[in-house]
């Protein structure tokens, strides 16, 4: 009677066991962490504009260093690979400069009107922010002018093309994702020629120089 009782005891046990055994869930294992890269992607095609100033250098009796304002537009394209950032840029802007110094009996004007630039890029990007270098071709045309008392223009007495080649560094940050302020300090030489001024006078190889300070926004793709 003993041995029936408590082998129907173990029999209950071994029941109750086996259905706790099929109530029990298995935990499934923990999904990989999923990270995503949420730094600023730098490549694309871009537009702004640019606004600042300049100091112009040049060597002639009748011309005179001195300084002016800048605005113009900026295009350009870059790409990214890993943190560096490779592109290409040109922009156009006027020229605010504009010197008159008497010159015998009348006055002459040196003046630049108008310039721009074709260059090439190369940054490196800390996620938003990125910190480049620039060089490459520069453009400007330089007037002379010949003024009467009442610094009226007689007549234009040289206007020339000048070429030569530009190299600066700036930073660039990500406003918002396609908008884009910088900040750019550039030297520009504009190589030396022979100007002519009132009255025959001649300035051979005159050498031009300058260095000039943007701030500008750009639009990106």
């Amino acid at each position: 009677m003993r041995s029936s009782f408590v082998a129907a005891s173990i029999l209950l046990l071994s029941a109750a066991t086996a259905q706790a055994a099929d109530l029990f869930i298995p935990m499934e294992p923990a999904p990989a962490p999923v990270y995503v890269d949420d730094s600023y992607d730098w490549s694309g095609v871009y537009f702004g504009v640019q606004a600042g100033g300049q100091a112009v250098n040049f060597e002639s009796e009748y011309g005179q260093p001195g300084s002016g304002a800048l605005a113009g537009i900026h295009a350009g394209a870059q790409t990214q690979s890993g943190n560096w950032v490779y592109g290409v840029e040109g922009d156009v802007e006027y020229s605010s400069f504009n010197t008159i110094v008497e010159c015998g009996n009348a006055y002459c004007q040196t003046k630049i009107d108008l310039q721009g630039s074709l260059r090439g890029r190369v940054g490196y990007a800390i996620d938003s922010l990125l910190l480049y270098g620039t060089a490459g071709l520069a453009v400007a045309r330089l007037e002379t002018n010949w003024l009467d008392n009442d610094n009226q223009a007689v007549s234009n007495v040289d206007s020339a093309i000048r070429y030569g080649w530009t190299v600066g560094a700036g930073a660039e940050v990500a406003l918002a994702e396609n908008v884009l302020g910088r900040l750019e300090y550039r030297y520009t030489d504009l190589g030396a020629r022979d100007q002519e001024y009132a009255f025959g006078e001649v300035t051979e190889d005159m050498h031009v120089t300058t260095h000039a300070l943007r701030a500008g926004v750009s639009f990106k793709f």
